[in-house]
């Protein structure tokens, strides 16, 4: 047995839905959990309590360590958690890409140990945006929902679609901030 199959549990739920969104418009009342969605190559956790619900998870990070290039892309992606490190940001385009519109929405929570819906929001943004960007020049962007009191700065959440940071540096790999002129 693989480390795979051993911490991997099969989803509660398999559903025709190809979408968290698609399932909640489906109606039925879904529960927040992990599906496994037709086309889908991995399960996923759909969040139908925040925001009005339909909600993908694409990442977890409940420690700063082992997040690199690679890992922020895919982690433990066999098994969603809210509790546990965890990316499938490789398909969030994917993902993105089954909604229809010019526009879609993105959530981001930190500080969940305090509570969800923390020190962050839902935003809308361009539906040519990209979850896997490296240059850090998506910054059409809106806020709809602010999560806490918070104000855009320099070092902390700025205006731009999280990117992936591909310097060789400490800062961090997945972030919105610009890091233009941060010295």
């Amino acid at each position: 047995m693989t480390d795979i199959e051993t911490f991997y549990e099969e989803p509660a739920v398999r559903a025709c839905a190809r979408s968290c969104l698609q399932l909640r418009d489906q109606g039925g009342g879904p529960q927040d959990g992990v599906y496994w969605f037709t086309g889908m190559p991995v399960p996923v956790y759909c969040d139908f309590s925040h925001d009005g619900g339909g909600w993908t998870l694409l990442l977890t990070a409940v420690s700063r360590h082992g997040w690199d290039l690679l890992s922020i892309l895919r982690r433990s992606e066999l098994s969603p958690s809210l509790e546990d490190n965890y990316s499938i940001l490789w398909h969030a385009d994917a993902i993105r890409d089954l909604g229809t519109g010019d526009r879609f929405a993105y959530r981001i929570e930190t500080q969940a140990e305090t509570g969800r819906q923390r020190w962050g929001g839902v935003w809308l943004a361009p539906r040519q945006y990209s979850f896997v960007d490296e240059t850090g020049s998506q910054d059409n962007v809106r806020i709809v929902r602010k999560f806490d009191r918070w104000t855009y700065k320099h070092l902390g959440i700025e205006k731009r679609m999280p990117w992936l940071n591909s310097r060789e540096d400490d800062k961090a790999v997945l972030t919105t901030n610009a890091f233009f002129d941060d010295h």
